[in-house]
């Protein structure tokens, strides 16, 4: 029987650290933004947390389109997919909307304040709804799929 497992699976944390490790890692940024909103009126700085974060968004959002929805549908959970879908084409809207327009230091800090909620809610929601869902399927050669998408998305960027 050949081996479906990659080499680097025993190493390879789970899905759903991986998930949670991203989670952590956009809130972190989303602190250091709010705390450099408050201590510094230097845009660039603030595009840089921004496009670290919005980096990490996209490629949570194409991990969960590309391979965890697709998995929960083929396992009859239409309904909680729906709901996160919606929840994540706000989210990729607001930022969306933070980085296309040429907001002042006022409104991108606004923008950036709403895309931080939507992002967090979204986060708990899929902590508490979907993986529960995942967990059964939480399998070293999926969160090596995971980690290797999530890899492209963001290349040598990382995002903590």
């Amino acid at each position: 029987m050949e081996n479906l497992q990659p080499e680097t699976a025993v190493n390879q944390p789970s899905l759903l650290s991986i998930l949670r490790d991203d989670h952590k890692t956009a809130e972190t940024l989303f602190a250091q933004y709010a705390s450099l909103a408050r201590s510094s009126d230097i845009r660039a700085d603030r595009e840089g947390l921004m496009a670290r974060a919005g980096g990490l968004l996209r490629a949570l959002h194409e991990i969960w389109e590309a391979i965890l929805c697709p998995m929960l549908l083929d396992g009859g959970h239409a309904t909680a997919v729906q709901r996160a879908r919606d929840h994540q084409m706000q989210l990729i809207d607001q930022l969306q909307a933070v980085t296309a327009a040429d907001h002042g230091l006022v409104a991108l800090d606004d923008a950036v304040q709403i895309l931080s909620t939507l992002a967090i809610d979204g986060f708990r929601m899929e902590e508490a709804q979907l993986f529960p869902l995942l967990e059964p399927l939480d399998t070293p050669a999926l969160s090596h799929r995971v980690a290797v998408l999530r890899s492209e998305m963001l290349g040598h960027q990382g995002a903590d």
